[in-house]
């Protein structure tokens, strides 16, 4: 995973999380806890904070994250790219629970990114 990270550009930061996943693809809390044995460690980008030393927090969410997925193009398979679902939060919701997901991340269209400010929005 380190390596792979070395692939940013300079002077990037990225907003993701490292999951483990099973056998099946599936992330699991319990593997990344060390309990039991993962398939595959992965990092799941869906911001991005800084590019090429600028500071680009303030620019709408839509803006950002079409940025990341331009770099997300040139990386390693074990950083994935985080896609978007256009769906209403209940809906969101239903499917994760119907596939045993242990939980989404959800960002307001348009907005910055606000360091520690969790929204508590649904």
């Amino acid at each position: 995973m380190l390596s792979a990270l070395q692939e940013l550009p300079g002077d990037t930061v990225i907003d993701g999380e490292i999951v483990a996943l099973d056998q099946h693809g599936k992330p699991s809390f319990n593997f990344l806890q060390g309990f039991g044995e993962a398939a595959g460690i992965v990092l799941y980008t869906f911001d991005l904070l800084m590019l090429r030393g600028k500071d680009i927090r303030s620019w709408p969410l839509e803006k950002r994250r079409e940025q990341l997925h331009e770099i997300g193009r040139q990386l390693p398979p074990e950083i994935r790219y985080s896609e978007r679902f256009d769906a209403p939060l209940p809906e969101l919701k239903a499917v994760v629970r119907q596939h045993g997901l242990e939980g989404i991340v959800a960002k307001r269209a348009g907005t910055p990114y606000r360091c520690g400010d969790r929204s508590g929005a649904g």
